[in-house]
């Protein structure tokens, strides 16, 4: 980067801390003033001894950059890394100049009563992030002369002229900065001058002290193995050993090829030919321990912007690392969430939906089961995702939601209103904030939370019609029905964003899903093995999925070999629109053939009077908003085709073809091997938490809660002859 002044905010005397969006400094003591991107490790620490006028019997033993790192592709978090020596300096400010728009540049110090004994010539351990003892304070030191904490106020007077840290005769070089040994740095205010991107908006660093039962997935902190590697390092065995080297290249975001493993010896190169990294870890004949005899630091590839996407991260990586967690904590609490290869692979070729829903397990012991579904073109339900977390909380919810099942655009996510449910989505951690994605409500529940609040079955119904109404019109009718019997209903049916649970507003992206039924007959289907303990819970439900996928394959194999080649589903909707627009009258307003007005002559099946209907192809709009929202065309949309002898067929999305729906069940599932076959488990034994389980005596109740969502206005007697209301007797 080119040479250039940064602001730079040292920390001192104070602690680390660790939260959801990462680690960050908390100190009363703090000091913000200018360095030269140029500077190296020796001139960095004399600016800061100099600004914070440590004593001669002082010196600085640890500096510490706080830096972003990708989580995801478009999520961040962050991270430290130690400054050990010049090219840490270098990489800081590298990094600095791909987050810019941060502003600033944070460093936390720490500080030893005498000089430090080591030699500045020994190997470097450059690059390594640094751990600190997350919530303990530091060693605490008094400069000669003390700071108050920072007060934004002070900062109010701040001018354009304040920014002189440097001789103004100097042309701010390199060379001229390394060779002026009397530099100095005036304080200077930290200005909020830049727009930051959307992910950083909502980063509260003020609430990173608040730990959640969670955390311990998110922190790179893991017992045994700290992500560090060093000549002479021991391993129990060859596992531990490669755990630690695949742990030390995730960290650095760096990739790594293995020239040779066996029983006795692994070795690895850089993955990068320019690179000169090498590792070498062989078996101890002696003490029959593993052991690093050879390692080539730093890599001399190490890029700028860190990620922590990596090949290496596999499921036996996070299960040793979670392992190693609960070695050290057995009473942690640990949750459960898995999926199938070939489920994920199948969502692709599903519609953009997704449904979720909690339900309770009846087992021995407590805990709430999540699951997420989507829906295939026919109309069918396909189970994505599972989780078996302590309860609907927002901890609970965000470790499900977490976005890696679903990665694509554009999904619409349908659920009830839990609150839990709203902050789990709305956390950009989470991954439905970018890429862009819909969060919508089911009517049904938001039509119980009304009747819970209102005691109005009558007017439940109509808030039902509300939400499903098609196109404005409809909802307007019923809103203004509605806000006749009962202006407190309406104002509390606008405080819920229309477009949040209207059909009419939802732009098409529920595909005609008003409800969370699908994931509801999800949670019926696994009523049975809701009573089963967890592994044969997971067991039920790779075995019910595994035995789904090549009968519907077959199915819709048989289907696309006759010549079929839209579903049953889409086939019913066309035929039915097709014979009410055999009736319509177009005329059409425009050349290019767009833009038509269509006549129904007939009084149509819904009951509603005849009307005219402006349908625009090339916006695929229509005033029904049919077309819309079930993206299909309607009869409107087909007359007006038909009159321009265009295939309205090809209006169909290929979510609808039964090639898509057959290709959401190409992926196989692996059949179970006999558990002889199985290799030996050697590691430790993982027991139920006592406290989850169930004090009641008996076999907890499996029914239905029954709540106001399910309660029927009581039919009044009619008449078996003429249907009126019964005579009295």
């Amino acid at each position: 980067m080119a040479a250039q002044q940064v602001i730079c905010i040292v920390y001192y005397n104070g602690s680390i801390v660790d939260g959801v969006e990462g680690k960050t400094f908390v100190s009363d003591y703090k000091k913000a003033f200018k360095v030269h991107s140029g500077s190296n490790l020796a001139r960095l620490k004399n600016v800061i001894r100099k600004k914070l006028q440590l004593g001669d019997n002082v010196t600085i033993s640890d500096i510490v950059y706080r830096h972003l790192v990708f989580f995801g592709e478009n999520t961040t978090r962050f991270e430290l890394m130690k400054i050990c020596d010049d090219e840490d300096v270098e990489l800081m400010f590298d990094v600095y100049a791909h987050w810019s728009q941060l502003g600033t540049i944070e460093l936390y110090v720490t500080f030893e009563s005498a000089p430090p004994s080591t030699n500045i010539d020994q190997p470097s351990t450059s690059n390594i992030p640094y751990q600190p003892d997350l919530y303990s304070p530091s060693q605490h030191y008094e400069p000669s002369q003390h700071y108050p904490p920072i007060n934004e106020e002070d900062f109010s007077d701040y001018s354009e002229e304040d920014e002189t840290y440097f001789d103004e005769s100097s042309d701010n070089s390199v060379d001229d900065i390394d060779g002026d040994e009397d530099m100095e740095a005036e304080d200077q205010p930290i200005l909020p001058d830049f727009d930051p991107p959307s992910h950083l908006k909502s980063i509260k660093l003020d609430t990173q002290q608040k730990s959640s039962e969670f955390d311990h997935l998110l922190i790179n902190e893991v017992p045994i193995v700290d992500g560090t590697l060093a000549v002479e390092m021991k391993f129990q065995n060859k596992d531990e050993c490669i755990h630690a080297i695949k742990r030390y290249h995730i960290k650095q975001s760096l990739n790594f090829v293995v020239q040779k493993s066996d029983l006795e010896r692994y070795v690895i190169y850089c993955s990068d030919p320019n690179c000169l990294f090498r590792c070498r870890a062989s078996k101890c004949k002696k003490s029959e321990l593993w052991v690093i005899g050879k390692l080539n630091v730093p890599h001399t590839c190490t890029n700028s912007v860190l990620s922590q996407d990596h090949t290496k991260l596999d499921s036996n990586m996070i299960c040793q690392s979670i392992m190693q967690v609960v070695k050290v904590d057995p009473s942690i609490k640990v949750n459960v969430i898995w999926a199938f290869v070939p489920c994920i692979s199948a969502f692709k070729f599903c519609k953009p939906m997704v449904q979720v829903d909690g339900t309770w397990l009846y087992g021995k012991y407590k805990g709430t089961l999540l699951v997420a579904v989507a829906q295939d073109g026919n109309d069918n339900v396909i189970s994505i995702a599972y989780a078996i977390v302590e309860g609907e909380t927002k901890e609970g919810w965000s470790f499900f939601l977490r976005k890696f099942v679903t990665p694509q655009a554009n999904i619409c996510l349908i659920s009830d209103r839990h609150e839990s449910i709203k902050s789990a989505y709305n956390n950009p951690n989470n991954g439905w904030q970018d890429p862009p994605s819909k969060h919508m409500f089911c009517v049904r529940h938001i039509a119980q939370n009304f009747t819970r609040e209102f005691k109005d079955n009558a007017l439940k119904k109509k808030v039902i019609s509300m939400g499903y109404s098609i196109n404005e019109p409809t909802y307007r009718y019923y809103r203004r029905e509605i806000g006749m019997l009962n202006p407190d209903a309406l104002k509390w049916l606008d405080n819920i964003p229309r477009q949040d649970w209207i059909q009419a507003f939802d732009g098409g992206s529920r595909w005609g899903q008003m409800t969370t039924n699908l994931v509801e007959s999800i949670n019926a289907v696994l009523k049975g093995p809701r009573n089963l303990p967890i592994t044969t819970l997971l067991q039920s439900t790779y075995f019910k999925t595994g035995t789904l996928f090549p009968t519907m394959g077959k199915q819709h194999a048989s289907i696309l070999a006759s010549g079929q080649v839209y579903t049953k589903p889409c086939i019913d909707f066309m035929k039915l629109e097709i014979s009410k627009s055999n009736s319509h009258r177009v005329d059409s307003f425009d050349r290019s053939n767009h833009t038509f007005m269509v006549h129904e002559t007939v009084v149509p099946r819904e009951g509603r009077p005849i009307g005219h209907f402006s349908v625009n192809l090339s916006n695929k709009w229509c005033d029904c908003g049919i077309y819309q929202a079930k993206h299909m065309p309607c009869s409107h949309v087909i007359a007006a085709c038909s009159s321009i002898k265009y295939n309205y067929w090809s209006l169909i999305p290929d979510v609808y073809k039964v090639e898509s729906v057959l290709k959401v069940y190409d992926e196989v599932f692996q059949p179970i091997p006999n558990q002889r076959y199985w290799p030996q488990y050697e590691g430790v034994k993982v027991c139920h938490n006592p406290l989850m389980r169930r004090v009641a005596k008996g076999r907890p109740k499996s029914k239905r809660i029954r709540t106001e969502i399910d309660s029927k206005e009581r039919e009044p007697r009619k008449c078996g002859l003429c249907r009126s209301k019964a005579f009295g007797k």
